[in-house]
């Protein structure tokens, strides 16, 4: 389960991708807070699912837990 927002407690989050889909990230819809962009590991096996759960796993990570 994928933690709300640290900043506004919205649970509406999804992945979102770079322009060249070299990176991905998870954004709040309701806020726009993002985490941190998770480069893409070349190659792709499965395009870009071990990315998207980097991702995820960023988003998930709070200081001080």
């Amino acid at each position: 389960m994928n933690k709300p927002c640290p900043f506004c407690g919205g649970t509406k989050a999804s992945i979102v991708s770079g322009s060249t889909f070299r990176w991905h990230a998870v954004e709040c819809a309701e806020c726009g807070a993002r985490c941190g962009e998770i480069r893409i590991r070349m190659p792709v096996k499965d395009y870009g699912k071990e990315n998207e759960q980097s991702a995820w796993d960023a988003w998930n990570e709070r200081a001080g837990e």
